[in-house]
């Protein structure tokens, strides 16, 4: 039975706004699909920090870790891109079962090398980043259907997209701290086993919790299609909202990997100070997911995007003009606030605004996007630090957000995120 038999025969209309929640299994598909996105994201973040962190433990060049890091990290991107557009044609099911089929299968290979020839970690990152590729396809699928999983369990949008940055969130945050751990305490190959039972158990999930969708006839006969870039592009809203969230999103890495970590020792301040400031953006950006989830279905969207604009512009204000020490204490909660609530916003938005048969390729190109731009921005934030110093940058990164902080009352196209003429499609 597809999901779509299965709302009809419960009765579950297309609005789900105010509506009393679901029994538990209405509500599993929609929870399951959260947890193993969660799980997905852990495992890539697994397998993104246990081989460079190993070239770094055995003593080997920070130059090289660097250079896997990206070929473990750019994989993902492409493999969203081109996921979107299989999800379009084939349906997400189908595309989430083989994601996580082929992930599981080069990750197990690597895991064999790993055994075999331990003295050379760096054999193994080509088929983990393979693994990464497909496994990027299985979260683009889930992102999709979160429309349908969220009527489905009687909840509305906004919480569903909250709850799914909650659990990115953790996966993203979990992943690289236990691929770190798992190298001291199993050694690489151990680690990458151990992702590779991870990849199995979401792969068993998945199968029996993730429902089937209808693939319409059209979908299987049309061309295949990359990049969605040109349907946001024509909708001012979604143009408005993506854009400032990509680019608030490149930001905020920046902050976390060079920003901070160079303010902290041009300060003096040790790496306690830094694993506090980190600890904390990371548990407001929570927050900031967690109150959007609670509150966001009964508020207007774009108090909510404006307000999270200033309170991060705010927090660079404060981290760029008070001394390190203060800074670095209560920038992070205003910063984590501010860009908790923006991408599952964006994220509604799509959902509410491009249809079902499209939704695929317009967020895999949007998530390669911002995958892309993260390094980018953190690469172009290096540089800098290094020819004016890490204030002075951190000066012009403020006034940045500051710009887009006043510049986003004016701008037309967030005037129609409370457009209530586009409902879930």
């Amino acid at each position: 039975m597809s999901i779509e038999e299965m709302l009809e025969g419960h009765g579950v209309p297309a609005k789900s706004a105010g509506r009393p929640m679901a029994p538990p299994r209405i509500i599993t598909p929609l929870l399951g699909s959260f947890t193993t996105l969660g799980l997905s994201l852990a495992s890539s973040g697994v397998i993104a920090m246990s081989v460079p962190w190993s070239i770094l433990e055995s003593g080997g060049s920070p130059g090289w870790a660097a250079v896997v890091t990206a070929l473990l990290h750019l994989p993902v991107a492409f493999g969203m891109a081109v996921g979107g557009s299989l999800i379009d044609r084939y349906g997400a099911r189908r595309l989430l079962l083989g994601s996580n089929a082929l992930t599981a299968f080069f990750c197990g290979i690597a895991v064999l090398i790993a055994f075999a020839i331990p003295e050379s970690p760096w054999i193994t990152v080509p088929f983990l980043a393979a693994s990464n590729f497909t496994g990027a396809a299985g979260i683009i699928a889930q992102d999709t259907r979160v429309p349908e999983l969220a009527r489905l369990a009687r909840m509305p949008l906004e919480r569903a997209n909250g709850l799914r940055d909650i659990a990115a969130n953790v996966g993203q945050i979990g992943g690289p701290a236990a691929g770190v751990l798992g190298v001291h305490i199993l050694g690489l190959p151990g680690t990458l086993a151990a992702a590779v039972c991870l990849m199995i158990a979401i792969a068993v999930m998945d199968g029996v919790l993730f429902p089937r969708f209808r693939v319409r006839a059209e979908q299987r006969k049309k061309p295949l299609e990359i990049g969605g870039l040109a349907m946001v592009w024509r909708d001012p809203v979604l143009r408005s909202t993506a854009g400032i969230g990509v680019v608030l999103v490149a930001v905020f890495t920046s902050l976390d990997e060079v920003l901070a970590p160079n303010l902290a020792l041009a300060s003096g301040l040790g790496a306690y100070a830094l694993s506090a400031f980190l600890a904390m953006t990371a548990a407001a950006a929570l927050i900031g997911s967690a109150l959007f989830a609670a509150f966001a279905a009964r508020l207007a969207k774009r108090p909510i995007l404006l307000g999270g604009v200033a309170l991060m512009a705010c927090g660079l204000v404060v981290l760029a003009s008070l001394p390190a020490q203060v800074g670095l204490a209560i920038a992070p909660v205003m910063i984590g606030l501010g860009i908790g609530p923006l991408w599952p916003l964006v994220v509604t938005m799509i959902h509410r605004r491009i249809a079902v048969m499209q939704r695929g390729r317009v967020f895999g190109s949007l998530s390669a996007i911002v995958m892309i731009s993260q390094p980018a921005a953190a690469l172009l934030a290096g540089p800098t630090v290094v020819l004016v110093g890490p204030h002075a940058t951190t000066v012009f990164v403020a006034a940045l957000v500051v710009a887009v902080a006043v510049a986003a009352p004016f701008v037309k196209g967030l005037r129609g995120l409370d457009d209530r003429s586009f409902g879930e499609t």
